[in-house]
């Protein structure tokens, strides 16, 4: 599991994420799936720098990198970060509320008044996801993956016992 967060490097910027920021998160992802290693990427949307076409961007990244799992999820400020204690001085953090957004909040779904509304967030959040839902595509990343992790064959076939011998 990879927490890659965002494709746009303001937001990492924002979120202090600078390990992501140092090279490019493509060939990072590709690396790793060369090593025949499955990458499962941690999304979030929401933040305050993200520009207007975040959600093509992390679909884009998604489709880009093969990622076989992408989980999205929304900016959550967690009480002693500073997000939070930003948010809490801005006036931003949602507090304890009745009705359909209370249900929001206790389902996990952001805790912050967003810059981008919480309803354009949901329906980015589905755009960003539900084409990997399908039986068809479901199966498309595992492919991708088979094909970037897959070892590479000599190009000629050697006797076992040469082949052996090199060990």
């Amino acid at each position: 599991f990879l927490g890659i967060e965002s494709p746009v490097a303001e937001s990492l910027k924002e979120t202090s994420k600078t390990q992501n920021l140092r090279g490019s998160l493509v060939d990072k992802v590709a690396n790793i799936q060369r090593a025949g290693i499955q990458v499962f990427g941690g999304f979030i949307i929401g933040f305050d720098s993200d520009p207007e076409d975040i959600f093509d961007r992390q679909i884009e990244f998604v489709n880009q990198t093969s990622i076989a799992n992408a989980m999205v999820g929304p900016v959550v400020a967690l009480p002693g970060t500073p997000l939070y204690a930003r948010m809490q001085r801005t006036g931003r953090l949602i507090p304890a509320a009745d009705g359909d957004q209370a249900r929001e909040v206790a389902s996990g779904y952001g805790n912050i008044v967003t810059l981008i509304p919480a309803k354009e967030l949901q329906k980015g959040q589905r755009r960003i996801i539900q084409p990997h839902m399908s039986t068809k595509t479901l199966s498309q990343p595992p492919l991708q993956l088979a094909q970037i992790t897959a070892p590479q064959r000599p190009a000629v076939r050697q006797p076992l016992l040469q082949v052996a011998d090199r060990f």
